[in-house]
């Protein structure tokens, strides 16, 4: 019941910030700053009631097509597929509510993590061919994020000796 109640608070202050977002003003000159900080829930019931109405549909059409997943003769799979999606958002809402609390610097590096860890896993585990080009692709992107990160650190080391050095007259 708690959870309820919980949920449908945060539907009402979802849909407050909803009407917010689109019928917010731009009160900078540049075009960019159209945003409103929500936290990770109110993010996720907002992207799902924004979401609901084109896939009930979409289910909808499946369902009446039978090209669905769903077979309610076999009840595991059907009840594993609707978990799934529940599954897949705790995830998802962690990460939001990391890249609140991380510099986009940090959070830019690790989003190279996940596509790696997938190259890998292709090479390693399940034997993907590995060619010249896939190599030296892949040795692009890290080169390239190494002079990025490489960057960052000078940038980062130049300004905090700036702000160490005293100011003479």
């Amino acid at each position: 019941m708690a959870y309820l109640r919980y949920q449908s608070q945060t539907f009402r202050n979802a849909s407050d910030r909803v009407r917010r977002l689109f019928f917010a003003s731009n009160t900078r000159n540049d075009h960019n700053s159209k945003r409103i900080n929500v936290d990770a829930t109110t993010g996720l019931a907002i992207e799902t009631l924004l979401l609901m109405p084109p896939v009930a549909f979409y289910f909808l059409w499946l369902m009446g097509n039978d090209l669905h997943a769903f077979r309610f003769s076999d009840p595991d799979t059907s009840v594993l597929l609707a978990l799934a999606g529940f599954v897949t958002t705790i995830p998802l809402v962690f990460f939001n509510m990391a890249t609140q609390k991380l510099s986009l610097t940090v959070l830019g590096i690790m989003q190279y993590l996940a596509p790696s860890i997938s190259f890998l896993v292709g090479v390693t585990i399940y034997n993907e061919p590995l060619g010249v080009v896939q190599m030296a692709t892949f040795g692009l992107i890290w080169l390239a994020l190494a002079i990025f990160t490489l960057d960052g650190l000078f940038r980062h080391k130049r300004q905090s000796d700036r702000l160490e050095t005293p100011v003479t007259k």
